[in-house]
């Protein structure tokens, strides 16, 4: 019986008006949803205010478009799961519902509060169960839950499934069991109502370049050099995969687009350099050494150690954590009116010579560095050794040598400065040969001038204005507690 065989026109021509009593009726249907909001503009009733009871469910299936539909009995179930037709785009299959329209029905044993949870393929489908709900024990709780969930699958447009169900009735079971001994849900309750099949996509070819993974971070700066530890991954390259089909709770099949044959680049190496590891999924070139890695011809892989370039700029890029994979970088740019390093860059390298001078804003982080130019009075640079030409900015080393400083700020272990025209030194041990005017030093151990020239200087001798020197303050705290006593 269609949906519509019950909305039929009067015997004017025209749609009843509305007003007339509702009373309860069967109607066969394979839209739920569809036949409540008619009957709900039928009668002029909320929607809210009705109700249906489930009194028979056919499920009807087909092969391939050319075939009709035939009712699927429990042999023909059996054929669907063994020969996986579940899977197959041209297989239907379809639900038609006997239900009884009627009024709802309000209960005190047991009212439903809740949501459902559902997956972006709408192949898993929970019903999330709110310790809100009334479920009062009784005999017939566990047939009463079973229909409810039914009902809400059925107006959501779910299919009623045994091989879509495998947890289903024993999640009720469950559930059924927990009133019984607790008397109430003490937190939510997960009902597996579907669980259809998941469609597997096919996978395309991809070569991800884990060595670039800086650049990936900051994709307004291209990298220069590409630093690598031994251990880490350079390239990794997913092979193709063919896909699978899926359903989805509704029956409905979900298809997965055509597997595209790809051909799976291969990338020389140099032996020692690079281990190459492969499996089904995909293969790996993970690097031997620390270095950074050198694409020759874009399909040779090497590491190397040492790097000379001419500038740092935005043309090249910065040069970021370098510092941890042993790399020598030699920067040649001597020109007095140009930068080695421009300004704003970043450098962070093992080794570092430059051979000119440092920007306004540039970021300096190396382990031994030597500058032969000037560094600009806006730089900032870290290094266990440093050793500077003409030092304007903020230096802050293990032992630094500076040639001229020239308004520049220095906070080291040990400093040595052949002629110190102004600036601010803070170090353990502070060394100058000629020492100029308007300086400030500050010193825990000592403060030793060859020459003195200037005027207007500050000397200070403090463990506590000199960093890393707990300990040491520490142990005279204590002498000094000692000669107290």
């Amino acid at each position: 019986m269609g949906i519509f065989n019950i909305f039929k026109k009067n015997r004017k021509g025209k749609k009843e008006s509305g007003n007339e009593l509702f009373t309860p009726f069967t109607i066969k249907t394979e839209n739920v949803s569809e036949v409540l909001t008619e009957t709900s503009k039928r009668y002029n009733t909320p929607l809210s205010t009705l109700d249906f009871e489930v009194l028979d469910v056919e499920t009807y299936i087909k092969f391939s478009k050319e075939s009709e539909f035939a009712f699927m009995d429990k042999q023909a179930l059996e054929v669907i799961e063994n020969k996986n037709l579940l899977e197959n785009s041209d297989f239907e299959i379809k639900q038609v519902y006997e239900i009884k329209v009627k009024k709802i029905e309000f209960s005190a044993d047991i009212e439903i509060i809740g949501e459902l949870r559902v997956d972006k393929d709408k192949t898993k489908i929970d019903y999330i169960l709110s310790p809100s709900s009334i479920l009062h024990y009784s005999d017939l709780l566990e047939f009463n839950l079973i229909e409810e969930f039914h009902k809400k699958k059925i107006k959501s447009n779910l299919i009623l499934f045994e091989p879509f169900e495998p947890t289903f009735l024993n999640d009720i079971k469950e559930l059924v069991a927990k009133v019984r001994v607790l008397g109430n849900l003490e937190q939510n309750y997960i009902i597996n109502l579907c669980k259809a099949i998941k469609p597997i996509y096919p996978v395309s070819l991809s070569v991800i370049e884990h060595y670039k993974k800086n650049e990936q971070e900051d994709r307004l700066i291209k990298s220069l050099i590409y630093p690598i530890k031994k251990g880490e991954t350079i390239l990794e390259i997913k092979k193709p995969k063919a896909g699978k089909n899926g359903r989805d709770c509704s029956g409905k099949v979900i298809k997965v687009p055509p597997f595209k044959e790809q051909e799976i680049p291969i990338y020389r190496y140099k032996n020692g350099d690079v281990i190459k590891k492969e499996d089904k999924d995909k293969v790996l070139y993970i690097a031997n050494r620390d270095g950074y890695v050198y694409m020759e011809g874009g399909d040779f892989i090497s590491i190397k150690d040492e790097l000379e370039v001419n500038q740092i700029s935005l043309k090249t890029g910065n040069v970021k954590k370098a510092d941890e994979s042993n790399i020598k970088l030699e920067v040649k740019e001597q020109n007095v009116l140009k930068e080695a390093i421009k300004d704003r860059m970043i450098v962070e390298t093992t080794e570092l010579l430059v051979k000119g001078n440092v920007g306004n804003g540039a970021k300096i982080k190396a382990k031994k560095l030597e500058i032969d130019g000037q560094t600009h009075k806006g730089s900032k640079i870290v290094a266990e050794v440093a050793e500077i030409n003409s030092h304007k900015g903020v230096l802050k080393s293990k032992k630094a040598i500076i040639n001229r400083l020239e308004g520049g700020v220095v906070k080291a272990d040990y400093v040595l400065v052949n002629q110190a025209i102004s600036g601010k030194i803070v170090a353990k041990e502070i060394k100058i040969k000629v020492l100029g005017s308007h300086l400030t030093l500050i010193a825990s151990d000592i403060i030793e001038i060859d020459r003195l020239k200037g005027y207007e200087n500050h000397f200070v001798i403090s463990e506590t204005l000199v960093e890393n020197r707990e300990e040491k303050i520490n142990s005279l705290k204590e002498k000094r507690e000692e000669l107290k006593r």
